[in-house]
């Protein structure tokens, strides 16, 4: 090594290319090294006065001063450009080796010896002492532990200021080397750096971050850990998550468990357990009927009192009246791409039946399942699922062999009959879980 570099005041400045840009970790880099060049010059002039005048109190208030200085510009480097910089908390180094080789400079100019430069050590294994100026093995430390440039010994690397290889945090001015809990992919709350300068995260908060962390949490958002009503043995419905994350199971059920008939979800439905169909509640109270048409349509599909055709033409066939435009594809959301489908399922359709003995439809008997007995009826309307119903004609989805024709089903007395597909009827949705 050329042994007559940098004595003077041992800058280093790096210039970037005119053609190539600086790049955030070059900048920081250059910062330090010009602040590094002026503590330098601010110590080796506090030496200067020394050496003229003696004063050791005053030379002890300028080497303050520098120090000082330092350190402040090596924080506003790394307050500046953060993460980027290649080394952060690293003041104390710095300063440690510069003031060694500037007192081994003014040692030499002061007698002679040792030869400036000879501290500066070519080989991995050697390392400067300050107090020779001489290169000496370096000591390799074990585990936890870092070499001490300045002590020349192995310290505890924890606690040290710097985070060190194999840790996480330090203490001051390292700290948590710029990390938060939500750099750790955790929502929020406080990081602190724990005896042994590892992450201590358990201040910050896990709840939804849309993972399922260790206990408590059962669940995060849409994250059930695989978990369903039936492998919590719970029967069927759906399984959510509260914003607690803890499961939410009330949409859960299962007949034998209730040891009911019926079993309301409290989201618009109810299932027969005799029958496992899960139907579709109605709202508001028994009024006069309301015409749904497609230049009047009705707000609200679940209300008891509207009224909807099979099909629209008078002669049609087709299954396009308002039944199913206004009706079913609201309950399954076809505008919205099933994103908001009716109590979180999108296969709502109109019943079956089986018909009557003299004109039987093969269809399994749906429809009629809800009434409380067959024709001729005595209650008013003749039901037996919970709810509001309106005790009139009711859509089914079986057909006939005339194809203006569909079946339907009375709530009034029980009775099964046809109707022409565009009359103006009402409506009662059902799915099979």
């Amino acid at each position: 090594m050329n042994r007559s570099i940098l004595w003077s005041l041992a800058i280093l400045l790096v210039i970037p290319s005119p053609s190539m840009a600086a790049t955030t970790a070059q900048k920081c880099e250059a910062a330090k090294e010009i602040a590094a060049g002026v503590y330098s010059k601010c110590r080796l002039k506090a030496e200067s006065q020394f050496t003229k005048t003696g004063d050791a109190t005053r030379l002890s208030i300028a080497l303050t001063k520098c120090s000082q200085k330092l350190s402040k510009n090596f924080d506003k480097a790394d307050d500046r450009y953060g993460l980027d910089c290649p080394t952060l908390g690293d003041t104390a180094t710095v300063e440690g080796f510069l003031g060694a080789t500037s007192d081994q400079l003014v040692t030499y100019l002061a007698n002679g010896a040792p030869e400036p430069g000879a501290g500066f050590c070519d080989e991995a294994d050697t390392i400067l002492d300050p107090s020779t100026g001489k290169c000496v093995s370096a000591i390799e430390c074990g585990s936890g532990t870092r070499f001490d440039p300045v002590a020349l010994e192995c310290t505890a690397a924890c606690g040290d200021g710097l985070v060190d290889p194999g840790e996480d945090c330090d203490s001051e001015p390292a700290g948590l080397n710029g990390a938060t809990c939500s750099s750790l992919g955790l929502v929020d709350g406080v990081l602190t750096c724990a005896p042994g300068c590892a992450f201590d995260t358990s201040a910050c908060l896990r709840c939804g971050n849309g993972v399922v962390d260790d206990p408590p949490e059962e669940c995060d958002g849409g994250d059930l850990g695989g978990e369903t009503c039936a492998s919590l043995g719970l029967g069927e419905g759906t399984l959510d998550c509260t914003s607690s994350c803890v499961f939410d199971t009330s949409l859960c059920f299962s007949c034998s468990i209730s040891g009911t008939e019926w079993v309301e979800h409290g989201d618009g439905t109810v299932t027969d357990c005799s029958t496992g169909l899960m139907w579709e509640m109605k709202t508001g109270t028994v009024d006069s009927a309301v015409l749904c048409t497609v230049n009047a349509p009705c707000p609200d599909p679940h209300d008891v009192n509207n009224r909807y055709s099979w099909s629209l033409g008078a002669s049609s066939s087709e299954f396009d009246g308002t039944a199913k435009t206004q009706f079913l594809d609201l309950l399954n959301d076809v505008a919205g791409g099933g994103a908001d489908c009716f109590a979180g399922h999108c296969d709502w359709r109109l019943p079956t039946t089986a018909g009557i003995s003299t004109s039987p439809t093969g269809e399994p008997p749906e429809l009629e399942s809800l009434l409380i007995a067959p024709f001729p009826c005595g209650t008013r309307p003749c039901t037996i699922i919970p709810g509001v119903t309106f005790a009139e004609w009711y859509w089914t989805s079986s057909t006939t062999a005339h194809s203006t024709l569909a079946r339907i089903v009375s709530f009034y007395d029980g009775a099964i009959g046809n109707a022409f597909k565009n009359n103006g009827l009402w409506v009662r949705a059902v799915r099979k879980p």
